[in-house]
């Protein structure tokens, strides 16, 4: 099976590693849970935009791509909490045998 690139998700992963982009615009809020918080939606995408080469991206067009994480247990958002979301166990055991 050949790979697109880079995944949203890992992406996600990438930029809350990143000393450069946390906490301002996205945190963990509980690392051992997979647990994060976005806190500038547009600025993240915007990053995202600009990794994928895709200048016109926003939060919405990003949430979409999200969504399809639900319900292949990637990624779930955090019911009643804004701009809150779970990496899911299959997000860490692609990310382990994948790197």
């Amino acid at each position: 099976k050949r790979r697109k690139g880079l995944h949203l998700w890992e992406f996600l992963l990438e930029v809350l590693d990143d000393d450069r982009y946390v906490p301002h615009l996205l945190y963990w809020v509980e690392r051992s849970k997979g647990i994060f918080k976005i806190e500038k939606s547009q600025e993240v995408a915007k990053l995202w935009g600009r990794r994928k080469q895709r200048s016109h991206m926003t939060y919405e067009h990003m949430s979409r791509a999200m969504r399809h994480y639900y319900s292949s247990g990637i990624m779930r958002r955090i019911p009643g909490k804004r701009l809150m979301y779970q990496f899911g166990p299959r997000a860490f055991a692609t990310s382990k045998t994948s790197s």
